[in-house]
């Protein structure tokens, strides 16, 4: 595949994989044989034309964040079903971000997190995933580039590499 960017989530029993590229992609694996098979993993829905996708699951289920590029650009996200089919796609910020982290935590509460090219760092936020705040600023410079967030009972972290690409 040409992907570039991967992400792996709880779906179920199973898990979800997306591919980002051309024609993204995803896989699916119901919790039935080996995962480590490529037999007991099933074709997906397709995402499109998409970058950076990032997948969660947990209590309000699993969810797909994506960045689609063009003439306006946005993120979105949607819910795939149990039934492996995806929701509707929501927009939930008109931006193009360079690095995208999306959590879920134990209540199933959601946030995205985003590094923009403007050297500052974005977060969206919902409960269940059906509405979304507005897109607040949580930081500016330091170069929010290769983000990680978690979200826990009371609140989240965030870290991040101010020198993306070193593999260390």
């Amino acid at each position: 595949t040409e992907s570039l960017e991967t992400s792996l989530a709880p779906w179920g029993r199973g898990f979800a994989a997306f591919f980002s590229g051309a024609r993204a992609r995803s896989v699916l694996w119901s919790g039935l044989g080996d995962p480590n098979l490529p037999e007991s993993w099933v074709e997906g829905p397709r995402l499109g034309a998409v970058d950076v996708p990032s997948a969660v699951g947990g209590r309000s289920g699993t969810w797909v964040a994506y960045v689609r590029r063009g003439a306006r650009p946005a993120t979105f996200v949607r819910r795939l079903r149990s039934s492996g089919r995806l929701g509707a796609a929501r927009r939930v910020v008109r931006d193009d971000p360079i690095d995208l982290s999306f959590s879920q935590g134990p209540r199933g509460d959601m946030a995205i997190v985003w590094g923009s090219a403007y050297e500052d760092a974005r977060i969206v936020r919902s409960r269940n995933g059906r509405r979304w705040t507005r897109p607040a600023r949580l930081f500016r410079g330091n170069e929010p580039e290769d983000l990680w967030t978690a979200l826990g009972p009371r609140g989240g972290w965030m870290v991040w590499d101010g020198n993306p690409g070193n593999t260390g």
